[in-house]
């Protein structure tokens, strides 16, 4: 017995405290309730998980998914489908993280195209135009993306994948759009500003962004890059 249960300890400390439970939010009245009266009375503070997160559940063309009933789409045949950081990013922008989703087929081949977009994009212009003196139109860009970068950070930190989607993905999206048609890329600055955007944006749609890095000609995988930080010294005021 003695060997064993210094076995388990150690099984113990190796796995607590863990970090979040993570639940649907049907489940909170029970198992989510009674995970945090047990952490509370059996263990010792240290041992207690940082938090708790409910999740919505999935909807299927607007009909609650139950297998019951044959409405239902296994994660492997939607990753199949329309691929893995198609499916990542419908589910983390749809809706926040706490609120119910709905798998709309029509919605999630847009996705795809948004994606093929993105990689296209920084494909195209990564490199492209000429090094200059700072204009308006570079400082402007350069500004998005640092309003982009704090305000997506701040809010994955806070489980709202929805606006950090809405903040880094797509309105970046627009924002590069916008001072492409101003023409006369500053190359230093575009350079700059898809390297940053390509790290932000990388925790939604990985393997595109492990892709694009790679074409940029870097060594290292960008997940294992340093995540871009907001620099007030690069917003024009």
């Amino acid at each position: 017995p003695g060997p064993r249960l210094e076995e388990i300890r150690k099984s113990f400390e190796y796995w607590y405290p863990l970090d979040w439970n993570c639940s649907a939010h049907e489940l909170i009245k029970n198992h989510m309730t009674f995970f945090a009266f047990h952490h509370s009375v059996l263990l010792k503070e240290k041992h207690w998980p940082k938090g708790e997160a409910s999740w919505g559940v999935g909807l299927l063309e607007s009909q609650k998914m139950a297998s019951s009933k044959g409405i239902v789409l296994l994660a492997s045949d939607a990753i199949e489908q329309f691929g893995a950081d198609t499916v990542r990013l419908f589910l983390m922008s749809s809706v926040e993280p706490w609120q119910d989703f709905n798998w709309r087929k029509a919605e999630v081949e847009n996705y795809v195209k948004r994606i093929g977009w993105f990689h296209n994009k920084i494909v195209d212009l990564y490199g492209s135009g000429k090094d200059k003196p700072l204009r308006n139109i570079d400082n402007w860009i350069l500004t998005k993306l640092q309003e982009a970068i704090k305000e997506t950070t701040h809010a994955l930190e806070g489980f709202q994948t929805r606006k950090a989607s809405l903040k880094g993905f797509f309105d970046m999206s627009d924002h590069v759009k916008w001072y492409e048609r101003r023409g006369s890329l500053n190359r230093t600055v575009i350079n700059q500003v898809l390297e940053d955007w390509v790290k932000l944006v990388a925790p939604l749609i990985p393997h595109t962004c492990e892709e694009l890095w790679e074409r940029m000609g870097k060594k290292k995988f960008v997940l294992g890059s340093e995540y871009p930080t907001y620099d007030k010294n690069l917003v024009d005021n």
